[in-house]
């Protein structure tokens, strides 16, 4: 496969439990509406490797200057404002499932 220039920004989902991925990434499913409206179209949410799931967007690499890391650690604390809550509901309604 090739190398592309690219960094995903989100969450990936690696649990050893393929299940609880799958619950994570239906929950955000749900929210994906809301989370595009907020972060904008570029955030998807789909199956990945060995049972893993993520919600992110793909963002070009560009040359580390202190502009680009500056934009890319805000566009961190956008998603991680966004995506945590919603992470946090998901993870309360998972652990209440497995009791």
């Amino acid at each position: 496969m090739p190398r592309r220039d690219a960094w995903e920004i989100g969450f990936h989902f690696e649990s050893g439990d393929t299940q609880l991925n799958r619950f994570l990434l239906m929950g955000f499913r749900r929210h994906l509406f809301e989370i595009k409206d907020t972060l904008g179209e570029s955030f998807e949410a789909e199956m990945w490797d060995k049972g893993w799931t993520k919600v992110y967007e793909v963002v070009p690499v560009e040359p580390y200057t202190a502009a680009h890391q500056a934009q890319i650690g805000q566009r961190m604390a956008q998603v991680i404002t966004c995506l945590h809550p919603i992470f946090v509901d998901l993870r309360s309604q998972a652990a209440r499932i497995k009791r």
